[in-house]
């Protein structure tokens, strides 16, 4: 008998109630309730599940053999690269070296084999493409270039700088633990102010809400147009998406061109206006 076909079948609970009481608050659009689910039609598929983890199991052999050939001096394959685009493993320190090339495999081979779950757990689409994108954010955060050791890169950084790039690196993220809840800070919100930076058209607030303020623009020539433009910004962005730096704005360059020009700025969200 074939070993897959010898294991055992298994009822898995029939809906996430647990999980989706414990994570409604901290995860609304429910990426974690789909992963959750992509585990349960894994498990409920139990031969699709064993021959994934056999071909882990197969490749991370053939990534030992090869990685142990690049230690004395061979260049084969590796039996998973990284797909086009896939920029994270470009250090020659993940060819040349065997024990980085081992490590990489291992990582991709580990990403492959949560995409191959994913996709046997036959989730329906909507379910299926917050699955990926959950386990997408979570495989992300792993891979080793993101950690000291496993990054080549950071570590000859290092010795370059005589350590001063960790030092850096620390007070960074001390930095962002303080003052942006954890997550690595993508700009430097010093530089930027609304009105001045950002915002910039003249105009001003002629009406508000508890959900919106709506701003007219003031007209920079003779004549404008009838009809007015009315600008709607997404509503988790801000109004100045549609008015950046002065010279990179939208409704700079409408108002300069004699368009009549209003936006909506929507306000803050807070636990008051979840039901609005």
């Amino acid at each position: 008998m074939s070993i897959l076909k010898a294991i055992p079948s298994w009822t898995p609970p029939r809906d996430l109630g647990a999980l989706r009481i414990t994570t409604s608050d901290v995860d609304p659009a429910a990426f974690l309730r789909s992963l959750g689910a992509a585990g349960i039609g894994a498990l409920k598929h139990p031969s699709g599940t064993a021959a994934a983890h056999c071909r882990l199991l197969l490749g991370s052999g053939s990534a030992l053999r090869t990685a142990a050939g690049r230690a004395i001096g061979r260049d084969n394959p590796g039996p998973i690269v990284p797909k086009p685009g896939d920029k994270r493993f470009s250090d020659n320190a993940y060819r040349e070296n065997a024990a980085y090339f081992y490590l990489a495999q291992q990582y991709l081979l580990l990403e492959h084999l949560v995409n191959e779950l994913i996709d046997g757990a036959e989730l329906n689409e909507d379910t299926a493409v917050k699955a990926r994108f959950a386990a997408r954010f979570i495989l992300d955060a792993l891979s080793p270039t993101n950690t000291l050791p496993g990054n080549p890169a950071a570590i000859r950084k290092a010795f370059d700088t005589g350590g001063l790039s960790l030092v850096r690196g620390l007070r960074n993220f001390l930095h962002d633990l303080r003052h942006n809840g954890g997550w690595p800070s993508q700009v430097d919100r010093s530089q930027f102010a609304v009105g001045v930076d950002l915002g910039a058209t003249p105009g001003s607030v002629v009406y508000r809400s508890d959900l919106i303020e709506l701003i007219p623009y003031t007209p920079q020539t003779p004549d404008v147009y009838a009809t007015p433009l009315l600008f709607c910004p997404p509503w988790i962005n801000k109004f100045y998406i549609m008015d950046l730096a002065p010279g990179k704005s939208l409704i700079e360059w409408a108002v300069q061109h004699g368009h009549t020009c209003f936006a909506i700025s929507y306000q803050s969200a807070t636990a008051t206006r979840m039901h609005r």
